[in-house]
């Protein structure tokens, strides 16, 4: 083939060109960008950078907050596997995903919504976004939660048709929001992901909101295309005392835990071997595996080996 002969541009995005071996780049180069094969011989690294710029593969994601659920680089967890059959089971259930912060709780809800977006709705809730005045005020915390949960799904807002009676609960009135408006509208089951929901555990109002969603768990008959996702990172036990109306006694348990050696290992391949295999056992016994220490520092790596 003459070398002028360029195929049409394909991109590649960063772990198809770190998983290519320097054969397999040079025809690359020789395919598309002639400009970079006629610079020939090159290091293999030198190389795989400038066919990074040339075919202008997604930039290095932020090591902080929310991974896209599409994300090369999302390693998956035990915990992912978990969730993934519980939410596949085929029934109702409550599913409690608790750790630190930092652990990748949230990044975890969005990936399951974006796996399950076939068969569920979801509706996710970062109660992070609640305003401090909301959360001090009952009524002002049951419509907003109600709001959002209808705006998270396009459906049309219908906050004053449930809240017009002066006789019903905040309770009454939420439930009937989801169940008569909500659940109603939709044809597929309605994953509700609840995220941060340690915030409302010193809430004046906290015993009424998990022991509305207790009663939802409960509820098979008008509640059963619902499933509660929810995540925190504080032991709900140490503030509420009346297991009874607790959602969380009768939750799935996730427990996130830190990467094992084996997928710092993949996060490293995923990056392009920054990292020996020497330096990436030095990582891990130094920092045990904890996402939030491990990913900014492949984030770094990876943008200075693409500066230089």
């Amino acid at each position: 083939m003459n070398k002028a002969q360029i195929r049409p541009q394909k991109t590649y995005t960063h772990h198809e060109l770190a998983s290519y071996s320097y054969a397999k780049l040079v025809m690359l180069a020789y395919d598309h960008c002639p400009p970079i094969y006629d610079s020939l011989p090159l290091k293999e690294q030198d190389l795989r950078n400038r066919l990074r710029d040339y075919f202008n593969p997604t930039p290095p994601e932020s090591p902080f907050g929310t991974m896209s659920p599409q994300s090369t680089f999302y390693i998956e967890r035990e915990s992912d596997q978990a969730a993934w059959q519980y939410v596949q089971s085929g029934r109702a259930r409550t599913i409690f995903i608790q750790a630190p912060r930092q652990m990748g709780k949230s990044s975890l809800i969005q990936r399951i919504a974006y796996q399950t977006k076939s068969s569920h709705v979801v509706a996710f809730v970062d109660f992070e976004k609640f305003s401090q005045t909301v959360l001090s005020n009952a009524e002002d915390f049951f419509i907003e939660f109600s709001g959002l949960i209808s705006d998270a799904l396009g459906l049309p807002d219908r906050i004053d048709d449930f809240w017009a009676s002066k006789r019903r609960s905040n309770l009454v009135k939420c439930s009937n929001h989801l169940t008569q408006h909500v659940l109603a509208s939709i044809q597929k089951p309605l994953i509700l992901a609840l995220d941060e929901v340690e915030r409302l555990f010193t809430c004046p109002f906290r015993d009424d909101f998990f022991g509305m969603l207790r009663s939802w768990h409960n509820d098979h008959i008008n509640m059963g295309k619902l499933t509660l996702l929810l995540s925190g990172s504080t032991e709900p036990a140490l503030f509420i005392t009346n297991h009874s109306q607790s959602p969380f006694n009768v939750a799935e348990r996730i427990a996130l835990k830190d990467f094992s050696r084996e997928q710092v290992r993949a996060l490293n391949q995923r990056h392009g071997e920054l990292l020996t295999a020497t330096e990436t056992e030095a990582l891990y016994n130094l920092l045990g595996g904890q996402p939030f220490l491990i990913m900014p520092l492949f984030i770094i790596n990876e943008v200075i080996c693409t500066v230089n």
